[in-house]
């Protein structure tokens, strides 16, 4: 089981070998916590007497998530642009990352970006400056991304937030930005592989994805409660 502790939230991202009362103990101790919200992951496969048993418990359905995966040692990178990526003060790069949150397609709710940073700072510890870059493009900051290692892993890659500004989007740059961001992980980060995850809703991040040959391995469904 995989859950992680973020500013005001409690995510359980990995429960699917739980049996549905082993889960529902779970859930029992994280109700025990001080938090505003807490999330659950599950394949769609789940038994439908748990969604009704977590219905009950006034968790509602938000996404569905799709997750994805490339070998970073058979990765292959063309840039025709000039990218290049900046560490700006934590001030200034939260100021970018509303900005690229704009109109975002993934489900993420209301925007608290002192919580978000909160929770950064949370799951990836002292060296959560380091992933915490924007995207230069010919001069211009086009967008944020958060490059790093999966607490707990030694090779495995995320991005803990990738987005463009509205106004560098549908230009066809995202592909490009994304596979830098990749080569990124690699060269800086030392990962052998990158898993990323998108909302089933974000075409065009799932277009990037099938692009830059990305594989599907896997779905989740979305559980969240909101408790005051």
């Amino acid at each position: 089981m995989k859950v992680v502790y973020g500013d005001n939230f409690i995510a359980v991202e990995e429960a699917d070998h739980l049996t549905d009362v082993e889960l529902f103990k779970v859930l029992d101790q994280l109700e025990s916590e001080e938090v505003r919200n807490i999330s659950l992951m599950l394949s769609p496969h789940r038994s439908r007497s748990v969604v009704n048993k977590l219905s009950d418990r006034n968790y509602y359905y938000t996404d569905t998530t799709i997750y994805f995966y490339h070998s970073l040692e058979k990765l292959r990178v063309r840039e025709k642009h000039n990218i290049e990526w900046v560490r700006l003060e934590e001030r200034d790069f939260k100021m970018v990352w509303v900005q690229a949150m704009q109109g975002s397609l993934n489900h993420t709710g209301p925007i608290n970006i002192d919580e978000q940073m909160g929770s950064v700072k949370k799951e990836l510890g002292r060296t959560y400056r380091d992933s915490c870059l924007v995207v230069n493009v010919n001069g211009q900051i086009a967008g944020a991304c958060m490059p790093h290692i999966e607490p707990g892993t030694t090779e495995e890659g995320r991005l803990f937030y990738f987005g463009l500004l509205p106004e560098f989007r549908g230009r066809g740059l995202a592909g490009e930005i994304h596979l830098a961001a990749l080569k990124k992980l690699l060269e800086d980060f030392s990962a052998s592989y990158y898993i990323g995850a998108t909302s089933m809703h974000n075409i065009p991040m799932l277009k990037v994805f099938e692009r830059n040959g990305c594989r599907e391995i896997r779905k989740k469904e979305v559980y969240k409660k909101k408790r005051w």
